[in-house]
């Protein structure tokens, strides 16, 4: 019997996972640069620059980039910075894996250590956090029918979030910064931070474009002694290259920052008022289809002993996806007087997602990390650390007894305002959302053999249904057509069978 076939690509999510490594070294502090007093802050940011998947183990390779502002042990007792860099590489043993499969991964620096050795020299200790997804994307023959005029076939619909690829890509930001009116000119810089927000997509055969705002700021020492920071914004479009994406596809997609050079540079007056900034940007695109997909899940010809050869695959079902987006605000009060803010960055994070009955729960802190300018005091910059909790309730109507939830929750767009009291009021579009998944095991029908029964001729059977019957087990089981059991017992396909009820079955 001649299978009807189609070719489509299954995703599979085949490990998740993470862990931590340990990224440290010494920081010499440069020629031109004065000896260390106290430092006032580290500031680290983690980016993974390589990774590869090996049979059993996949490696992760990156870089933690480090600002250092300290107070230096001179008369004025401003502020400076040392910008340096470490390299990290950790390899993980993850059964199952082989070359050939994808990586997602992402990191972030979970704490920082550090210690004056003497005046020239630091020692900075980075506990780096990584999380990776392997995904395997196969592609498989689907049987979707077969070509026969009297074969019984029974089809199962499999609703999956399907991967179609995974493409990371990089590009460079080159932005040059005008000093405004009134603000100083350039002598030293402590600190630039590149951002990127209002982030959209749209996905076309064959790539995928993106299109979003980069802010850049810059924390700098002006010619007369005093800190001062400003920043800019400029629109970007990249096009991604993907030769497996299709027209309207969904995208996950996640944005890294990487090196971040930046110098001042002459006006044409010969003065220090443009502020050059060159950085690389690192994104991962994930394009996705839900798809429904029809298969063949039994079949059988009546009058015949059939025998199916098939192959069971696990797939990911997509059960249910929701998504939402609220405002959060917030208040962060400061314990001494603010000359101003230069930075703020939130980051969510999910702590808690589970099912509840038929409801999804989404618990989880934004970490609020406010770099600030403060009037007298010890230092003249200084950071505070902020928590605000959210938590988030979908009604799914879908019992959650096998089911993961896999949540995604993004910072959208951002804000703040330093008010009269002295305080910074908070501000974001929160965009929460959970896939509902659920490992599904499905038979992929290799062969269909058909041959004569052992023992052949008319009869009558009376049947009385048990637990768990229906109607295609019971004629699959007798070897006839499911029509005849429907027509000869006045059933309705649709309806359920109650343990005991008599069936007639007419076999030939």
């Amino acid at each position: 019997m001649e299978i009807m076939r189609e070719d489509i690509n299954i995703s599979r999510s085949v490990a998740k996972g993470s862990t931590k490594t340990v990224c440290d070294g010494n920081i010499i502090v440069p020629d031109k640069k004065p000896d260390i007093l106290k430092v006032v802050w580290v500031d680290s940011r983690a980016a993974i620059t390589d990774k590869t998947v090996r049979d059993g183990k996949i490696s992760l390779s990156g870089k933690v980039y480090l600002t250092v502002l300290y107070i230096p042990d001179t008369e004025d007792k401003g502020v400076t910075s040392i910008n340096s860099s470490f390299d990290f590489s950790e390899t993980v043993p993850v059964p199952g894996v082989e070359e050939g499969m994808k990586i997602i991964a992402s990191t972030d620096v979970s704490r920082v250590d550090y210690s004056i050795i003497n005046s020239r020299k630091l020692h900075i200790k980075n506990i780096v956090a990584l999380s990776y997804e392997v995904i395997e994307i196969k592609n498989t023959e689907i049987p979707t029918g077969v070509e026969s005029d009297t074969a019984q076939v029974k089809t199962d619909t499999v609703k999956i979030k399907n991967t179609y690829d995974v493409c990371d890509h990089e590009f460079t930001v080159n932005e040059k910064i005008s000093l405004l009116a009134g603000q100083g000119d350039v002598a030293d810089i402590l600190k630039t931070d590149v951002e990127i927000t209002d982030t959209e997509y749209k996905a076309i055969t064959g790539r995928v474009i993106l299109k979003g705002i980069i802010t850049v700021r810059v924390l700098y020492v002006s010619a007369d002694g005093e800190i001062e920071h400003t920043e800019s914004e400029m629109p970007f479009t990249e096009v991604v290259e993907s030769e497996n994406t299709l027209d309207n596809m969904d995208c996950d997609i996640e944005y890294f920052v990487l090196d971040i050079d930046s110098a001042a540079e002459e006006n044409p007056d010969g003065d220090m008022r443009y502020i050059a900034v060159n950085a690389g940007i690192s994104v991962i695109v994930r394009p996705s289809a839900r798809e429904d997909i029809c298969i063949i899940s039994d079949c059988y010809v009546p009058g015949k002993k059939t025998e199916i050869k098939s192959e069971k695959i696990t797939v990911e079902e997509n059960v249910l996806t929701e998504k939402e987006q609220s405002t959060v605000r917030d208040i962060c009060d400061f314990s001494e007087r603010v000359k101003g803010v230069y930075n703020v960055v939130m980051s969510p994070g999910a702590t808690k997602a589970d099912m509840a009955g038929e409801r999804v729960v989404l618990e989880g802190k934004i970490d609020v990390y406010v770099l600030y300018l403060s009037e007298g005091g010890e230092s003249p910059v200084n950071s505070l650390h902020h928590q605000i909790p959210y938590a988030i309730t979908f009604d799914t109507n879908v019992p959650g007894d096998d089911i993961t939830v896999k949540p995604q929750v993004k910072i959208k767009h951002s804000g703040y305002t330093l008010n009269a009291a002295g305080e910074v009021e908070l501000r974001c579009i929160l965009e929460a959302g959970a896939d509902m998944v659920r490992n599904t095991e499905i038979d992929i029908i290799d062969d269909i053999i058909t041959s004569e029964p052992e023992n052949s001729g008319a009869s009558i059977v009376i049947y009385f249904t048990q637990k768990g019957d229906s109607v295609w087990n019971i004629a699959k089981r007798y070897s006839v057509p499911v029509d005849n059991i429907l027509k000869y017992n006045d059933i309705d396909g649709n309806k359920s069978l109650k343990a005991g009820e008599r069936i007639f079955i007419s076999c030939k």
